[in-house]
């Protein structure tokens, strides 16, 4: 026989389940069973290396401004939130917490002198919140989860998850368009990029970003089977 049912129950031809080159294509509803081990292992790897950048985070200015105006999203009053951001900085260890304090020298005086202003002075701190003001989903998200986690650990997971997901999302892509045999080992190189995995260390919004813009192209780009 040349007909198959696939996993909804749909009858399909030889010529359908095998594609256009012979090779057979994922059923609908999931991968080929091949497919299968190489998606766990690498989903499993990816945990690894999410667990990894979760706990080796690259603390960067930027989210000074985001935790601002993620607690000026409750009304908070500028005063306070100074005051619990800095007490989130001061948290950190000394070689992580000075360079945001500006008590380092950095090589430029001016940047010290502008970092140490914000730590000490509510108004300088103030006047570079609009900066940060627009990403306001990730404002929002951020002080929803600060609520659970705390404004450091929530920074930190909302770079770490997104990385994951669209660690996810560049398997799903692989697996349309790169041999079965490649798609996991591809997928695994390129999100092990240095770039790409700054994104996932460093954080601020850019991951969640990422994969916000990075998803509609992924939908549109799949294949009419």
């Amino acid at each position: 026989m040349n007909q198959f049912h696939d996993l909804g129950g749909r009858i399909v031809t030889k010529s359908e389940r095998e594609g256009p080159r012979g090779r057979p294509v994922a059923p609908r509803g999931g991968f080929p069973m091949k497919m299968k081990w190489p998606a766990v292992i690498y989903v499993l790897l990816m945990g690894c290396v999410t667990l990894h950048l979760y706990h080796t985070p690259e603390w960067n200015m930027d989210m000074i401004g985001y935790m601002g105006n993620a607690l000026m999203t409750n009304r908070t009053p500028v005063e306070k939130a100074h005051q619990l951001v800095y007490a989130e900085v001061r948290r950190l260890p000394d070689a992580s917490q000075i360079p945001l304090l500006g008590l380092n020298v950095s090589g430029d005086p001016t940047q010290d002198a502008s970092r140490k202003a914000r730590s000490e002075h509510v108004g300088n701190f103030a006047e570079f919140l609009p900066c940060f003001a627009i990403r306001p989903v990730y404002n929002q998200l951020l002080f929803l989860s600060s609520r659970l986690f705390g404004l450091l650990r929530s920074c930190v997971l909302l770079s770490v998850f997104p990385y994951f997901l669209l660690g996810l999302l560049v398997f799903s892509w692989a697996c349309r368009y790169v041999p079965n045999e490649f798609a996991a080992p591809y997928s695994l190189l390129l999100m092990l990029m240095p770039p790409i995995t700054l994104v996932g260390r460093t954080p601020i919004s850019d991951a969640l970003s990422t994969l916000v813009a990075d998803s509609p192209h992924f939908f549109g780009l799949r294949p009419n089977r």
